[in-house]
């Protein structure tokens, strides 16, 4: 499954990154370890089918 986040501001630890713009990041679950988002750690586990909540994004997740 592929997502896709609306993120400024991302730091994206151990992820394979098909878009190196972080403004519209794509991001592989079998790629992704970890993701810290705004300070907040997500585990590849947290990311396939679950909203990633955000100040700046109501809703990160796109359930394709």
């Amino acid at each position: 499954k592929m997502m896709r986040c609306d993120a400024n501001e991302a730091d994206f630890m151990g992820s394979n990154l098909t878009d190196a713009d972080l403004s519209y990041a794509v991001l592989k679950d079998a790629n992704t370890k970890m993701v810290r988002l705004n300070g907040t750690e997500l585990k590849e586990a947290d990311l396939t089918n679950t909203a990633i909540k955000d100040a700046d994004v109501e809703e990160a997740a796109d359930k394709s």
